[in-house]
Order: structure tokens, then C-alpha cells, then sequence
């Protein structure tokens, strides 16, 4: 599909914003930053895992992509292969949103689990190797 203005790519995105259309994603935020949660496979699906930054984070299937440049790749992709979605924005009632607790995302990671889970099975492997 051939590549749309960014005024194109703006109107479509309000429409389908006003109007929810399509699939609901959540925003979450704190006072100095924003989240879009994505599950994993719906980046694969678009093609763009190889284009989020580490900015974003990650936990389990799920990417938190980062609202300045990660969200707005996904926008993009979504308005381009006519993939309607709204979104649902929830405010952290906390300085720093648990989001930040996560870690970076990374496009190699094959299988993702929480932080401690990994943190205990790479200890118990250290252990076995020691």
C-alpha cells in the first residue's frame, strides 16, 4: 500500500479515535511518559518488531511501546494496512507507572517472562554451572 501524508494519516487516526472503530488498545501514563500496550505478536504481525527501541518495555507477551517514537511506528503501520484501533488511556496514580519496572524491550527476546522469574531461573543456572 502506498504511503500516506501524515495529514491523511492524522484524519484517519482521529476518526477511528472519535468514532472507535476497530480494536482497543490501553495508554497507560504517568506524569512524564506514556505506554502503549501491544501484545508482541500483533508487532510481529505488522512488521515493525525490528523497529521499536529499547525505550519501550516489555513483560511477558506483552510491549509497552514508548509514546514518542515506538507509539507512533505503530500508528503508522496500523493507518497503512487499514487496521483500524482506538485507544483506552489510563493514568497512573503513582509518580513513576509500575510500566518502568519492566525491562527494555528487545526484538531478540524469544521467550519473555517477568523480571524475577528470570532473574531466579538465570541464578539457579549459575549455580549449576558454579
Amino acid at each position: 500500500m502506498a504511503t500516506t501524508s501524515n495529514q491523511t494519516r492524522e484524519a484517519i487516526r482521529n476518526d477511528w479515535w472519535q468514532n472507535k472503530k476497530g480494536q482497543g488498545f490501553t495508554m497507560f501514563s504517568d506524569p512524564g511518559h506514556g505506554w502503549l500496550a501491544v501484545p508482541r505478536k500483533e508487532l510481529v504481525s505488522l512488521g515493525i518488531l525490528n523497529k521499536i527501541s529499547s525505550f519501550s518495555y516489555q513483560k511477558g507477551d506483552w510491549v509497552f511501546l514508548e509514546e514518542d517514537c515506538d507509539f507512533s511506528a505503530f500508528v503508522t503501520a496500523r493507518i497503512e494496512q487499514n487496521r483500524p484501533f482506538f485507544i483506552i488511556e489510563k493514568n497512573s496514580p503513582f509518580d513513576l507507572s509500575p510500566i518502568r519496572d519492566n525491562p527494555p524491550f528487545n526484538a531478540e527476546a524469544s521467550e519473555l517472562k517477568p523480571v524475577h522469574l528470570r532473574l531466579f531461573e538465570e541464578a539457579q543456572l549459575g549455580k549449576m554451572y558454579s
